[in-house]
């Protein structure tokens, strides 16, 4: 009896050894996904061994585990490789590849403590390299970030939410009854829901489902909105929807609230010059520099070495070229994700110089049109409207004549929800949003408080409005309140008043 388990003992090594090697030269050849596979079911051949199996058995568990780690790692799947590092090191606690491996899987899920204990852990073997260091200087910067964000949500979180005086007792007393989240539990729930929604965009993002991906990490957003790293996720899920004007927007509130995270900068860079905006990327990317690590610079200044060659082909004058189509070939490979800017060079086509350069000669050719009157505007697209209004939203003190161009700007954008949706597009940026509803508090509302109200519910319907009302202030905030209560107040303006401030996050 002892002979045949020993037998069966050294068949079964013998097969795990062979299925490793499989998954060994799987590896190699980048395919992840299979190798994982291999080392699993190597892993379940060492199962099966009577008693438990040999110390080189538990050897050849560790090295599959850790093996597998690596391919969890190629895949993405961070939650899985850190698993088992886990299990690894439980079996061999000075693995040093377990440690580091299990570093970078902690940092790509955002436990930047954990992480940084793996490399102190390294330092401690005597296995620091310079990019270990790196990584220690990076991750205390991030801890750090990382606990300032977290007690400046408990703050946020704790602080009363203010109530603008509406006229009514029973609708102040409403509002001011409304819950928040002030308690632990509640703070809990939020960061649970963020860190479900996130796991989730991650999948569909792997899956290469980036609709489905850019809504999960939206998602995440809205219940973190204090977490920089959601909005660097959503900005790489809509530069690979080819969504740039709006992946600038998410990455500029990356750096907004993380102005050390050289990643947000990358993000921002890519977008930018997705959009077309060459000079905004070169800035972009030099802002990142400071930031980064070896790595992330070499990435940083490749890109940035790129948009400033791309700029100067650019004729003088011209500081916005329309932005190219990527190329379907601009998808990751499968099983292959990019290095710690994933998609950042991929996410968009390469620029193509010359047709660049006959992009800004037509873009100066139509300049005189932003002369034009609003009604002829109209006719010549968004961007030429948007331009010339926002030259006069801009254009100093406020003045009558200023008011009365700005309401005959308003006036001529379509009267219908789809109608003004289809004008959009995709074009809608933060800063005009910004300035159309404060155009409506200041030459509407006097006017006529139901327009006012009626526009504002308009502009709710434009795409990805929620993400680009997510990043206004409190100035916005205040000024669409004052529209919508004030057509509360006025016969006929009850029902469209209530319909826009759902969308507008407003108490009536």
């Amino acid at each position: 009896a002892t002979a045949a388990a020993a037998a069966a003992a050294a068949a079964a090594s013998a097969q795990s050894e062979a299925q490793c090697d499989a998954a060994k030269k799987l590896f190699a050849a980048g395919a992840y996904d299979a190798a994982a596979d291999s080392y699993s079911a190597a892993l379940d051949t060492l199962s099966t061994t009577p008693g438990g199996g040999s110390r080189s058995d538990d050897k050849l568990r560790a090295r599959c585990l850790n093996n597998r780690a690596a391919c969890q790692l190629q895949l993405r799947r961070f939650s899985e490789a850190v698993a088992d590092c886990d299990a690894v090191l439980a079996l061999e606690p000075r693995n040093v590849k377990a440690l580091h491996r299990r570093a970078v899987a902690r940092e790509a899920l955002e436990r930047y403590a954990g992480a940084l204990e793996d490399c102190r852990a390294l330092q401690a073997l005597g296995a620091a390299s310079a990019e270990v260091s790196a990584s220690c200087t990076r991750l205390n910067r991030l801890v750090e970030q990382q606990r300032a964000e977290d007690s400046q949500g408990r703050d946020a979180a704790a602080a009363p939410t203010p109530v603008a005086p509406s006229g009514s007792g029973e609708a102040d007393a409403a509002a001011a009854a409304a819950p928040s989240l002030t308690t632990e539990d509640d703070q809990a729930a939020a960061k649970a829901k963020a860190a479900a929604a996130r796991e989730r965009g991650g999948a569909a993002f792997r899956r290469g489902e980036f609709k489905a991906a850019a809504e999960a990490y939206y998602e995440a957003a809205k219940h973190e909105p204090l977490v920089h790293t959601h909005f660097s996720n959503l900005a790489l899920a809509l530069l690979k929807l080819e969504e740039p004007a709006h992946a600038v927007t998410a990455a500029k509130r990356c750096t907004e609230l993380a102005p050390s995270f050289a990643k947000g900068w990358f993000r921002l860079g890519a977008a930018q010059r997705a959009k077309g905006n060459l000079s905004a990327a070169c800035d972009a990317f030099a802002a990142g520099l400071p930031h980064a690590s070896p790595d992330e610079a070499r990435d940083l200044r490749r890109q940035l070495a790129e948009a400033r060659k791309a700029l100067d082909c650019v004729p003088a004058g011209i500081e916005e070229v329309s932005p190219l189509p990527s190329p379907a070939s601009s998808a990751p490979e499968a099983g292959k994700p990019a290095p710690w800017a994933a998609g950042g060079d991929k996410a968009h086509g390469k620029v193509d110089l010359a047709k660049a350069v006959q992009t800004a000669k037509r873009v100066a050719e139509l300049a005189p049109a932003t002369q034009a009157g609003p009604d002829e505007l109209l006719s010549l697209g968004y961007s030429a409207f948007e331009r010339s209004f926002l030259q006069l939203w801009a254009r100093g003190k406020a003045s009558s004549q200023r008011d009365t161009d700005l309401a005959a700007y308003l006036g001529q954008l379509p009267r219908d929800a789809r109608g003004l949706a289809a004008f959009v597009g995709d074009a809608m940026s933060e800063e005009t949003l910004s300035a159309f509803v404060l155009a409506a508090e200041r030459v509407m509302l006097p006017r006529d408080a139901v327009a006012a109200a009626a526009f504002l519910g308009r502009l709710a319907s434009v795409r990805r409005f929620e993400l680009l009302w997510m990043f206004q202030g409190k100035a916005e905030s205040t000024a669409a309140t004052n529209v919508l209560r004030a057509a509360v107040a006025t016969s006929g303006g009850d029902k469209p008043a209530r319909e826009a401030a759902t969308k507008y996050g407003v108490k009536l």
